[in-house]
C-alpha cells in the first residue's frame, strides 16, 4: 500500500484539495468546521476499521486461536469420559 504522497495520483488529489477548499470557503464558518471535522472522523474511522481487520486476521492466522479450540473442546470431553470411566469402574 502506497502513501498518497508516493502516489501517481497526488496532483489529481492535490486539484480535488483546491476545489474542496473553494467551496468550503463559501460556506458559512461553523458549517465548514462541522463538515471539516466530519472529514477527519471518516479518516480516523477508516484508519481504526482496517487496523482491527489486520488485527483480526492476524489472530486468526496465529496458532493461538485454534489451541483455545482444541483446548476448549479436549478438557470438557475428557473430565466427560473420565467421570463416566470412574462411575463404571466403581460399580
Amino acid at each position: 500500500m502506497t502513501l498518497l504522497k508516493q502516489s501517481d495520483k497526488y496532483e489529481e488529489a492535490q486539484s480535488l484539495y483546491a476545489e474542496l477548499w473553494t467551496e468550503l470557503s463559501d460556506v458559512d464558518e461553523a458549517e465548514a468546521q462541522k463538515l471539516l471535522h466530519s472529514f477527519f472522523d471518516q479518516i480516523n474511522l477508516v484508519q481504526a476499521k482496517k487496523q482491527s481487520l489486520r488485527d483480526f486476521k492476524k489472530f486468526v492466522k496465529s496458532p493461538s486461536l485454534y489451541l483455545a479450540l482444541i483446548i476448549g473442546f479436549a478438557i470438557p470431553l475428557t473430565m466427560y469420559v473420565v467421570f463416566i470411566y470412574t462411575s463404571l469402574s466403581l460399580e
